[in-house]
């Protein structure tokens, strides 16, 4: 009977250390995976951050764009007026230069002196 008790004895201990070492490695296992899990929350966060930082660059880079877009569409309303006014001012010179070849010019211009010279008209 002794020897029942001794065999049943350590057959308890045998259990007890097994109980402990099984409920240690369940406490490292839930461990490890709570740890996983913030890790992945933080992961989570930063890809969050980055995302309304993208977002937020992206915004910047359109109003750039647009900015871009508005610079060159003055640009060429600009260039476009310019060569209109330029293409004006050339007609008219060339108008100017063709006015003797085309028409009657005067052989008098129209800015002399017409009338006596004053002391012709001083009475002499």
């Amino acid at each position: 009977m002794g020897l029942w008790l001794l065999i049943s004895l350590l057959f308890v201990v045998i259990l007890m250390v097994f109980c402990h070492a099984f409920r240690q490695k369940e406490k490292r296992h839930n461990d490890l995976i709570k740890k996983h899990h913030s890790q992945i929350h933080t992961r989570e966060m930063e890809l969050q951050q980055k995302d309304t930082e993208n977002l937020q660059l992206k915004e910047q880079l359109l109003k750039i764009k647009s900015g871009k877009e508005k610079l060159k569409e003055a640009l060429k309303n600009y260039q476009e007026e310019n060569k209109r006014l330029q293409k004006g001012a050339q007609k008219r010179r060339k108008q100017r230069s063709d006015a003797g070849k085309h028409r009657d010019v005067s052989p008098t211009s129209k800015n002399k002196r017409t009338g006596k010279r004053k002391e012709l008209r001083a009475g002499a």
